[in-house]
């Protein structure tokens, strides 16, 4: 999925239950924005969608040839910067009722830049230039041969540019085909989304962040990171607040597919852990804009997600409770029947990723990806009257964010103030208001104006983010413990005494996870509640960065 940068709303088409679409017939909000998605698909599976969009109504009327080479340092240092940088040629050809009318003209070599994820920065191209000059050599990094076809299709009164891509990548050595599908619409309406819905297959094509050239790349072993970390959204003043929302959870969403299409390849633990990141930093978002996204369909994405998100967290736990709480128990004096334990603990990982691993890889979620998607852009929120949201998504982002914290961060001075005496739900339920608290800032980075505010944005970064790590070392103790005792009960279980003469002994796993969790319990909360104390007083230090919003 190509960033999805949009900043009015618009009347369109919905969704039903099965996914299909079908126009809106209520008055509503008209304004149009353009938009933009993005597919990858099976090569073999290129022709089968031609032939579909043929049926639909397209007209396929360019194809063009293109011939890219990459060039890059030794060290990749372009790649690092999340560009793909090289030379090249175009040739055209116009086809009219199906037949090429006019022979390819080819253009000579042309230099071009192009971000290779929607997780370039702005600022990665003001970078290059001083990459290149201190540059000690370049070198051919991969081959491209590009056959593009172009479809146009009328969309109500606006014209949708449906272009297909077949290429070939040598790189390494390697020679990789690979498809892709890009549909756009400057000004984007209900007979878009239909043609969206109607044509993309979820089980043949999945939404993606990324160009070929970095599919490449992960492909053939270039310089790619099995994850991607997250990225500020560009935002600036002059924003109402739906593009603000469009903006900021578009660039949350870029990061779960970017990520998620490293766990369907190698369940990598860094990418899960981005991928659960990516989610719960969308799931503030949404709260951050709940004064004006609701709506029925908001109630079924919101669903959707949490369900998507409890496969993430049930294998993340375990990544965690493992690394950060079992295995440095068990290495300072490991309880008898320690090796059994850990094995039934990894199996129990094992298959949570396994787990994880198929819900991603299932025709369903591909289709739920498309249909948050289409929400972002489309969805009830955007065509509600009450006059309450018409204000607040027409209305200027500084406005609206400033609000915002300063409610925010009123009722979290409050629940800190009343820290000392809640118990382990409250904790977590404050742990989740200062990972909120703390992504909100984080959103909102290129909207700070001056020296003093970003001083306190970072401050109050800092603040939030050392209470909730305190919350989370404590949380992830208690849910260490509570796993074991889980797991112990749950060996006990397996042989029921009354169906036996004499109950059996208990396992070996039961004796063992019982040790350990008697062992972690000894853990003293009294650190974990001083900590957290003196990172709640200070937070109160910090004076607040949203007054210099602009």
């Amino acid at each position: 999925m190509t960033k999805l940068r949009a900043d009015r709303s618009m009347m369109v088409a919905m969704p039903d239950e099965a996914g299909a679409f079908e126009p809106s017939d209520s008055a509503g909000l008209s304004e149009c924005h353009a938009v933009s998605l993005r597919f990858e698909l099976k090569p073999e599976d290129a022709d089968h969608f031609a032939e579909r969009l043929d049926r639909s109504g397209g007209l396929c009327d360019v194809i063009e040839k293109i011939r890219g080479v990459y060039l890059d340092t030794p060290e990749y240092a372009i790649a690092a910067l999340g560009l793909g940088f090289g030379i090249r040629q175009h040739s055209k050809m116009v086809v009219v009722a199906g037949h090429v009318t006019s022979d390819a003209k080819r253009r000579g070599w042309k230099r071009f830049v192009e971000p290779l994820s929607a997780a370039t920065p702005i600022s990665a191209r003001r970078m290059l230039k001083s990459s290149l000059r201190d540059a000690l050599a370049i070198d051919v990094v991969a081959r491209v041969e590009t056959q593009s076809y172009v479809w146009s299709v009328a969309c109500g009164e606006s014209q949708a540019q449906i272009v297909l891509d077949r290429s070939t990548v040598l790189m390494n050595g390697k020679e990789v085909t690979l498809a892709s599908v890009r549909f756009a619409c400057d000004a984007a309406n209900a007979d878009f989304f239909r043609l969206v819905s109607e044509v993309c297959e979820a089980d043949r094509l999945r939404l993606t962040a990324e160009s070929d050239l970095a599919r490449a790349f992960r492909l053939c072993g270039g310089p790619s990171k099995p994850y991607v970390t997250a990225f500020a959204p560009e935002l600036d003043g002059d924003m109402d607040a739906a593009g603000a929302f469009r903006t900021i959870a578009a660039g949350c969403f870029d990061q779960f597919l970017l990520n998620e299409t490293a766990v369907r390849a190698t369940a990598d633990p860094e990418a899960v852990h981005q991928c659960r990141v990516a989610l719960r930093r969308l799931s503030a978002c949404l709260r951050f804009f709940s004064g004006f996204i609701d709506g029925a369909d908001y109630e079924a994405v919101r669903a959707e997600l949490k369900e998507l998100g409890t496969h993430l967290r049930t294998a993340r736990d375990l990544d965690v409770m493992i690394a950060d709480v079992i295995a440095p128990a068990l290495a300072v004096d490991p309880p008898s029947g320690a090796t059994t334990l850990m094995r039934e603990i990894e199996a129990r990982r094992s298959n949570a990723y396994a787990d994880l691993v198929a819900t991603l890889r299932a025709t369903s979620s591909a289709a739920f990806f498309l249909r948050f998607a289409i929400w972002l852009e489309a969805g009830d929120w955007t065509r509600s009257g009450d006059p309450k949201s018409v204000k607040r998504r027409r209305g200027p982002i500084a406005k609206y964010a400033r609000r915002k914290f300063d409610r925010m961060s009123t009722a979290f001075a409050e629940r800190c103030a009343e820290l000392g005496q809640m118990d382990s739900e409250e904790r977590h339920r404050t742990r989740i208001s200062a990972k909120n608290l703390r992504y909100d800032a984080e959103f909102f980075e290129t909207l700070v104006r001056g020296k003093t505010a970003k001083k306190r944005r970072l401050a109050f970064i800092q603040a939030v983010k050392t209470l909730q790590t305190t919350l989370g070392d404590w949380n992830d103790v208690l849910m260490a413990r509570q796993f074991l005792m889980s797991l112990a009960e749950e060996a006990d279980t397996e042989t029921d005494p009354k169906k036996v003469a004499k109950p059996k002994p208990r396992s070996t796993v039961a004796v063992a996870a019982s040790a350990l969790a008697r062992r972690i319990e000894e853990t003293p909360e009294s650190l974990f509640g001083d900590n957290s104390a003196a990172a709640c007083t200070a937070l109160t230090k910090v004076k607040p960065f949203w007054t210099r919003f602009g």
